[in-house]
């Protein structure tokens, strides 16, 4: 709980930016996936402590959302906190990030 508490001021409706965190290469792979009908929805667990909270009021296991716009998810973006690399936003994820929780 301690961890949240510390997190929060990061987090603000008033400042959901990006801040140039989604480079022109994942622009250049967007680009490359518009021949492709579909939105793919990646369904996570991402083990942080705001995601363990969440589950404690959910009782789900998987509440973190994100949409890639290829088959092989390498578009993969929602809105979050960049691993305390960037400011919450909209940014890119890549999928070894999801293999950190058992």
């Amino acid at each position: 709980m301690n961890e949240i508490l510390k997190d929060i001021p990061r987090h603000s409706y008033t400042k959901y930016l990006n801040k140039n965190t989604l480079t022109e290469a994942y622009f250049e792979e967007c680009e490359k996936s518009l021949k492709d009908e579909h939105l793919y929805i990646v369904i996570s667990s991402t083990g942080s402590p705001a995601s363990e909270v969440i589950s404690l009021f959910t009782n789900k296991a998987y509440n973190h959302v994100s949409l890639s716009f290829d088959r092989d998810l390498k578009t993969i973006i929602s809105y979050n906190g960049g691993e305390n690399i960037t400011l919450p936003g909209l940014n890119q994820e890549k999928i070894t990030s999801f293999n950190k929780k058992k």
